[in-house]
């Protein structure tokens, strides 16, 4: 493995300075693993490069604690990747579709924008309802505050309506029987049942299998694997999978793919 400790030891000390300092110039090597860097303008251009209705997400201290996090951990991953020559192998190339789709997938949920509406009648009684969070400053005042609470939630929302209507018109179903039978603990316990669905959907693209789901989830991340300690947990994770893929196929069917901006954001 790329030297790990190394890479940590360098954010841990850039995570003090940003704690003290709260200013950092550009050239300043947040990361560093072989011969490769991330420097503090490497990461303020990751984080230009997030959905402005996301963007906010990560402009604080801990914000940019999880991308540089977020960062690192893809820039090993392609270390890791090429050098053990695995380009060929299904459950690699199954991540790359992943990180690919999550450029469209993130566009796609940005086109929401428009819908997100606060009125001020929410605002009122958000403020109205948690008085503990205001303590001392009137409504105008705590304006800004009340809205970078509500927006999450109304984004939430509308992806939810939106994740509902698309595996309805994709004929969407997690088949749960087949996903609590998945043993996450031996993935060769599965083989015999490689021809059950998983996820089923007329669309080739969403169809899952087992066998599918065994090349997935022996490629994850050993910290993703200790994540699903159960089959509840994983049937969350495909949940996520599952928007990844509607919200990709919908962003491509939109035109998306069309635009040039996001389309050198995938190439290889």
């Amino acid at each position: 493995m790329v030297n790990l400790q190394k890479m940590v030891l360098v954010m841990v000390v850039f995570l003090m300075l940003f704690s003290v300092l709260n200013a950092i110039s550009k050239e300043t090597v947040l990361a560093e693993f072989g011969d490769k860097v991330i420097t503090f303008e490497d990461l303020e251009e990751k984080l230009e490069a997030i959905p402005a209705m996301y963007r906010h997400s990560y402009a604080s201290e801990e914000g940019k604690k999880k991308l540089l996090d977020m960062y690192c951990t893809e820039s090993l991953f392609y270390m890791e990747s090429w050098q053990h020559d695995i380009e060929n192998n299904a459950g690699y190339i199954g991540r790359l579709n992943d990180q690919v789709k999550s450029v469209f997938y993130n566009a796609y949920k940005a086109s929401f924008a428009s819908e997100i509406i606060l009125t001020d009648i929410e605002k009122q009684a958000f403020f109205e309802e948690h008085p503990e969070l205001f303590a001392g400053r009137t409504f105008a005042e705590s304006i800004g505050q009340i809205e970078s609470k509500l927006m999450p939630q109304k984004q939430n929302e509308i992806v939810q309506q939106k994740k509902a209507e698309l595996m309805e018109k994709y004929g969407v179903t997690i088949i749960d029987e087949n996903v609590r039978n998945f043993n996450i603990e031996d993935l060769t316990a599965n083989i015999p049942n490689n021809e059950q669905i998983i996820i089923e959907s007329a669309n080739s693209d969403l169809h899952k299998t087992v066998a599918d789901l065994i090349v997935y989830y022996d490629f994850l991340p050993q910290n993703k694997k200790m994540a699903i300690k159960n089959n509840e947990i994983l049937k969350k994770y495909l949940e996520s999978l599952i928007e990844l893929d509607l919200f990709y196929l919908e962003a491509l069917e939109m035109g998306f793919g069309e635009d040039e901006a996001l389309s050198s954001k995938v190439e290889m």
